[in-house]
């Protein structure tokens, strides 16, 4: 009866120890249910619900009062600001989808907001 219940459970344990280590080793940039953010780095003093507050219209100057300092500070191809407040790469045990946050101004007023997972 002990050997029947042991193997019972070594065939239910197998499956579901597969299943964590896919979950967990981030093969091809996959999501991590169990921590989503795991390989998103913030901007110091990110906050999810002040980005959420940003609205296509508000001046730069609006944006720095809500938000922190970008991760970074570029210039697209349409001569559009981009203000990254995210980035890829926090994970140390795997490489897994990541969270990107960033706002595009023309001219010093927002004209686009990018809030979106990336699986590269």
């Amino acid at each position: 009866m002990k050997k029947a219940i042991s193997i019972i459970s070594i065939v239910i344990a197998i499956p579901i120890l597969l299943f964590l280590l896919l979950m967990l080793s981030g093969y091809g940039e996959g999501y991590c249910y169990f921590y989503p953010s795991i390989d998103t780095r913030y901007a110091t003093g990110y906050s999810e619900k002040a980005f959420q507050t940003i609205t296509s219209g508000m001046t730069r100057t609006q944006v720095d009062m809500i938000m922190c300092a970008p991760l970074g500070v570029g210039t697209n191809r349409d001569a559009t600001v981009d203000y990254g407040y995210t980035c890829d790469g926090k994970s140390w045990i795997g490489d897994f989808a990541w969270f990107g946050r960033s706002v595009q101004f023309s001219n010093n007023v927002v004209v686009s907001i990018t809030s979106r997972i990336y699986y590269d």
